[in-house]
């Protein structure tokens, strides 16, 4: 059923009475920041923890008026809100504009925390935006909004390199409804590669560029892997070669016994903080000085994986049983209290955890993990053909919908170090968004 005028303006307005309604009550002061290098006075002292551009970005956003969080989480919302916006007019059945303004408002819980993976969304959103407008025009612009969309992709994943591949396996799916020229298998599959490398390489220039000390993030993932391995370890040659391997990184007050008492299978932080049962503080040294210190044990990580691939696996199915199931994704406090709020403050304060209480409620139940996406994409697949007449178009929306959440579930399987369900939940978003704009494309059937 395709919607007359009134009807479009009539959701439209609804969008938007819902957009002001979580900017006035939800933004200020803005909640979350990442880095914390806001305070360091030279780009030249801050550590390159995250990326250049969150260090350059969260770290010099100008602090006027109603504070840079504020202003960094209106400009999230906006590239958002337009790319939404974008979509939202090139559907034409109800159930479509439904669902997208229904996940739209778990998108705006997520978009009012600063973190480099709302960030990212928000680009990436404008960008899918902007490939489907680009399908209503045969002049220019056919050809110039994918270029643009290809852009953003790249902009928004300087936030996060080592997520790009996702991003780039997203366009490589959603481009085959792009315009003709953008629909050809191997220019899907050159901008892809392109996607997924470039943010990476390009990150590690700037931070050289701009002389930003490097503190080898990376060591996070591979002293939690030797740490498992010679915690859990069932073959006693591996457990002694792990236990050299993290021999250099294990602080002088501790030992290999602190750390394994510590070691959880809920990531990495559980290795630095003190616990009172442990007599010496399991903390790992996290040097950020001479490269070789994190070549060796890149190099030993590697020399123990290849020596116990099996036993590494089985590590692995600890992780991914993690990734399945993540969540905790709206974890910033929704209010920031300011003392001698006024009225309005105060309202707007009760307005928002009136929004949140649902989001959080869906979100600890899990409705925004992989796992719920995987659940459904196979209840889906199983009714198709067997409750229902066999849709074959149904089926391969269903498939790639899969497809793009078993990526994200395997990537971040491979570089599981923690589980904030922040990390996961872009691709989920995103999948979701491609079912929609696909599902409305699909030629009607009779259980439409």
């Amino acid at each position: 059923m395709i919607l007359n005028t009134q009807k479009t303006r009539n959701y439209l307005k609804y969008f938007g009475m819902v957009f002001v309604v979580f900017l006035i009550v939800g933004l200020y002061p803005g909640m979350g920041g990442e880095g914390a290098q806001r305070d360091v006075s030279t780009i030249q002292n801050k550590l390159g923890v995250t990326s250049f551009i969150v260090i350059f970005i969260y770290g010099y956003m100008p602090d006027f008026l109603l504070g840079y969080l504020f202003w960094v989480s209106l400009l999230q919302l906006i590239f958002y809100i337009v790319g939404v916006y974008f979509i939202f007019e090139s559907l034409n059945k109800l159930r479509s504009k439904v669902f997208l303004i229904l996940l739209s408002m778990v998108a705006f819980c997520f978009l009012l925390q600063v973190v480099r993976d709302a960030t990212a969304f928000s680009f990436y959103v404008l960008a899918t935006g902007l490939i489907v407008k680009s399908r209503n025009y045969t002049d220019s612009r056919k050809m110039i909004y994918p270029i643009i969309s290809i852009c953003l992709i790249l902009f928004g994943s300087l936030f996060k390199p080592i997520v790009a591949p996702i991003a780039a396996f997203f366009y490589f799916i959603l481009s085959e409804r792009a315009s003709p020229f953008w629909r050809s298998k191997i220019s899907r599959l050159l901008v892809s590669i392109i996607l997924a490398l470039c943010p990476f390489f390009a990150d590690k220039e700037l931070m050289s560029s701009f002389q930003i000390k490097n503190v080898h993030a990376e060591q996070q993932l591979f002293l939690y892997e030797i740490s498992k391995m010679y915690c859990w370890g069932h073959d006693p040659k591996m457990v002694v070669s792990a236990k050299e391997a993290i021999r250099p990184f294990i602080s002088l007050d501790s030992d290999h016994e602190s750390l394994c008492a510590s070691l959880e299978p809920m990531g990495w932080d559980d290795l630095r903080r003190s616990l009172p049962e442990v007599s010496k503080s399991p903390v790992l040294i996290y040097p950020g000085g001479p490269s070789e210190n994190a070549s060796t044990l890149f190099f030993n990580w590697v020399k123990l994986i290849q020596k116990n691939p099996f036993e590494w696996l089985q590590m692995k199915v600890i992780d991914a049983s993690q990734v399945g199931i993540m969540a905790n994704s709206l974890y910033i406090n929704s209010i920031i209290e300011i003392p001698n709020q006024n009225l309005l403050l105060n309202i707007g304060d009760e307005a928002i955890k009136l929004i949140f209480a649902p989001m959080k409620v869906l979100d600890r139940l899990r409705v925004f993990s992989i796992g719920f996406a995987f659940l459904l994409g196979l209840m889906a697949l199983f009714i198709n053909g067997r409750k229902t007449i066999f849709d074959k178009a149904l089926d391969n929306i269903i498939l790639k919908f899969l497809a793009i959440n078993l990526v994200n579930f395997l990537f971040y399987t491979m570089l599981f170090i923690s589980n904030p369900g922040r990390y996961i939940l872009p691709g989920v978003l995103l999948s979701y968004i491609y079912v929609i704009i696909a599902y409305d494309e699909k030629p009607k059937t009779f259980y439409d």
